[in-house]
């Protein structure tokens, strides 16, 4: 099994890079990204073969950053 971590900013958009053999994807992030389907979409077509879940959270944690 392989892992990976990804991030997305406003500013900066994904970090990381897509993997079309991806099997599954766990999705954490605040309210508002979300309820944006343009980033579902986007993550769709990164992660085309992947079944997708994810929730909102309070923060999200990537390495050593804590993002509130």
């Amino acid at each position: 099994m392989r892992a990976q971590q990804s991030l997305w900013t406003a500013n900066a958009g994904w970090t990381g890079h897509s993997d079309d053999q991806a099997e599954l994807l766990l999705v954490f992030g605040g309210t508002a990204p979300i309820k944006d389907q343009a980033l579902w979409n986007d993550l769709s077509r990164r992660h085309p073969k992947a079944v997708v879940l994810g929730c909102s959270t309070g923060g999200e944690i990537h390495g050593r950053d804590v993002l509130d």
